[in-house]
């Protein structure tokens, strides 16, 4: 098998790779952003040389210079994960006889959630959120913490009114429950009755994550908090509900985590804040 597809190019082993993720449900986002992450490989070696003729020192090189560019580790990371996945599944295609990055072994990273919206900026936030759209967004966002993509994607059948539920689709294909309280619900409704619905949207035609992007910045400006994006209201989310709950496996779930290892990130911030409160109240001088 290897003999017969070891001369596949780079460009068209990317293309058919992409297409099979297509095909596997992943996100339209995920597909661009594997699709320029792994572009890396096409500008530094060429988009005609072969994918069997991919060496380890072609991709230390394409590493080494995401990194001489100043890059944070974490996208060097990211970069590199990406790349590696696409080889080995050119070693299952036969198109290479081996992975060139098997055994590569990268910096260990120690990610922080952003920082949370403090009590005055989501209060100015909620202020400056004066159209119906702005105000079920900012209400939705802070009350479930979903993600910009699920956030831009939902659609009337998702929304049950009567049992105060949204079905969310989330990364992977993987689908969760949230409540939809009652501040986001009441937005909604008004929000709902201010336009008309046509083919079972909620947003405008070609509302994506750009232009929720767009929106929430604008929406800093005007309340004078920087910066706003949908993850950031995501952080926000998540810190509150563990600060009232304590409730790890269950901010799991409402997140979309396929592990909790993403969530322990957000209890040792919250236990590192709690810290920093419990030494002010016992100082020793």
């Amino acid at each position: 098998m290897f003999r017969r597809r070891h001369s596949v190019t780079i460009a068209d082993a990317i293309e058919t790779y992409l297409a099979d993720l297509a095909i596997a449900g992943r996100s339209k986002g995920t597909l661009q952003l594997y699709g320029y992450l792994l572009g890396s490989l096409t500008l530094t070696l060429g988009s005609g040389r072969t994918l069997s003729s991919v060496r380890r020192e072609d991709m230390v090189v394409i590493l080494s210079e995401a990194k001489k560019r100043g890059s944070a580790q974490s996208y060097i990371n990211l970069v590199a994960r990406v790349n590696k996945g696409f080889l080995a599944w050119g070693v299952r295609q036969g198109y290479i006889a081996q992975n060139p990055m098997a055994g590569m072994i990268l910096p260990k990273e120690h990610p922080q959630p952003r920082r949370p919206f403090t009590s005055d900026e989501m209060a100015r936030l909620i202020v400056a959120a004066n159209t119906p759209l702005l105000r079920v967004v900012v209400t939705l966002l802070l009350d479930t913490g979903l993600r910009a993509s699920e956030l831009a994607s939902l659609r009337l059948g998702d929304v049950d009114f009567e049992t105060g539920t949204l079905t969310v689709h989330g990364k992977g294909a993987k689908v969760r429950v949230v409540s939809l309280n009652h501040g986001p619900c009441e937005a909604l409704m008004i929000y709902l009755a201010s336009r008309p619905q046509q083919n079972g949207l909620i947003w405008p035609e070609g509302f994506d994550r750009k232009h929720l992007a767009y929106l929430l910045d604008g929406l800093g400006r005007k309340a004078h908090v920087a910066p706003v994006f949908a993850h950031r209201f995501r952080h926000t989310f998540a810190s509150g509900f563990l600060r009232q709950t304590g409730d790890a496996l269950a901010l799991k779930a409402l997140l979309g985590h396929s592990s909790l290892t993403m969530v322990t990130r957000y209890v040792g911030l919250l236990e590192g804040e709690r810290a920093v409160e419990v030494h002010r109240a016992h100082s020793l001088v």
